[in-house]
């Protein structure tokens, strides 16, 4: 019997749901918003945040196949393989 499966066939589906809805909400902050514009000592230029950035991200995705992100982060999140350590002897048992 076959079940349905939960996943879908390209595991970046949710980031890229994410960076498009970014990027509308970014578009549309800019364009109705014109202190939006500018830019803000701590957060710096808004446009790049808001428009620039998911714009970006969304292109890397794109060029990036889908496995090869979950990849990367399976490996970066693995911790160092521990070296073998010394192969400890069995002792000898003494003769009396």
């Amino acid at each position: 019997m076959n079940l349905p499966s939960n996943r879908s066939p390209d595991p970046n589906v949710h980031a890229r749901t994410f960076f498009r809805r970014w990027l509308l909400v970014g578009l549309a902050l800019c364009a109705c918003v014109p202190s939006l514009r500018g830019a803000h000592p701590l957060i710096g230029w808004w446009p790049l945040w808001l428009v620039l950035m998911p714009s970006m991200a969304l292109v890397a995705l794109a060029r990036t196949p889908g496995h090869a992100w979950t990849t990367m982060l399976a490996a970066a999140s693995r911790r160092p393989q521990p070296l073998p350590q010394a192969v400890r002897r069995r002792a000898l048992p003494r003769r009396a």
